[in-house]
């Protein structure tokens, strides 16, 4: 049996099979920033008032609250940028900088 979820698509008018677990959302809710990134909520708050990282809120017409969503690859660049930076500043500490 088949564990891998997959879905069926057509591109150029062929079918082909797409394991989910392979796509990337483009927008997150903040406890997924939470849990992906190991920022806690109210740093993701920050960093969204700061403009470090992109987000919306997304509401029904109307309505006083809605969902804040947050883009995915403003996440991960943010996590990125914070990486170098950090990796450039410990450098010459007894750390060494970063690991890969």
């Amino acid at each position: 049996m088949d564990t891998n979820p997959s879905t069926q698509v057509q591109k150029d008018g062929v079918n082909r099979s797409v394991n989910v677990n392979n796509l990337k959302p483009e927008w997150i809710r903040v406890p997924d920033a939470v849990r992906i990134s190991g920022i806690c909520r109210s740093a993701i708050y920050e960093l969204i008032n700061s403009g470090a990282i992109r987000s919306f809120s997304h509401k029904k017409r109307g309505a006083v609250l809605g969902q804040r969503l947050i883009s995915y690859d403003s996440l991960v660049d943010y996590l990125n940028r914070a990486y170098r930076t950090s990796c450039q500043a410990n450098a010459g500490s007894e750390e060494g900088g970063c690991h890969e």
